[in-house]
């Protein structure tokens, strides 16, 4: 369950998700609420998957936390990355990330919670790219995962779509068209009544001038 979240949102996400559950549930604990009844999807996935894990859920939702953090704070989103295809630095960004963590996070004294943050990294490592155990420490060498590369092309199919309000604008320039287009038409329709009328009328006039002209001979 957990996978699947983090490769539709990232980590970074997660981990503001993550927050935002945390002050959910503070906010039932201080008005008296059934804690039951709160809503905390992502955390609940991440305890799960502890459990299969058999790791700390606290260690789990405090390095979710600080990764997440530290990949808005100290470079780009990683689903910018992503998105955008730039896989070399993704990858150099990944490697540094999972090979200096002890001095990214200089608090962290247990090597277990050390490996187990290293895992978080790695199960990155792992979704958006292909298995780099023969070169674990070059990431110029790792090739895209095939979820990698459907990410970046479903950006790209995004970003060439037209925006809604993109949309709405061509949609008002079309009903205007047509409506102009409409109003056109009528005018001439118009016209060609006007000028059939006025033929007929003409047609008219120089038959009754011509019966009066036949008249005024025969007198």
């Amino acid at each position: 369950m957990l996978a699947s979240i983090r490769r539709r949102i990232g980590w970074s996400r997660i981990a503001v998700t993550l927050g935002a559950e945390e002050e959910a549930r503070k906010e039932a604990v201080r008005v008296g609420a059934a804690l039951d009844k709160v809503k905390l999807p992502t955390t609940a996935a991440v305890y799960m998957a502890c459990a299969d894990l058999g790791i700390s859920e606290e260690l789990a939702l405090w390095s979710i936390q600080k990764y997440g953090i530290r990949n808005c704070e100290v470079h780009r989103d990683l689903n910018d990355l992503k998105r955008a295809g730039e896989y070399p630095l993704l990858a150099s960004i990944l490697c540094a990330d999972r090979n200096e963590l002890s001095s990214t996070f200089p608090l962290i004294k247990s090597e277990t919670d050390i490996t187990h943050l290293r895992a978080i990294v790695q199960s990155e490592i792992d979704t958006w790219f292909e298995d780099t155990s023969d070169n674990p420490n070059h990431p110029a060498a790792w090739v895209p995962s095939i979820v990698l590369r459907q990410l970046r092309k479903d950006a790209v199919q995004k970003a060439n779509q037209p925006s809604k309000d993109e949309i709405k604008q061509a949609n008002i320039a079309r009903s205007q068209r047509t409506s102009e287009e409409k109003v056109a038409r009528q005018k001439e329709a118009s016209a060609v009544t006007s000028s059939l009328a006025r033929k007929k009328e003409d047609c008219k006039h120089q038959r009754a001038s011509r019966i009066r002209a036949g008249e005024a001979r025969e007198d």
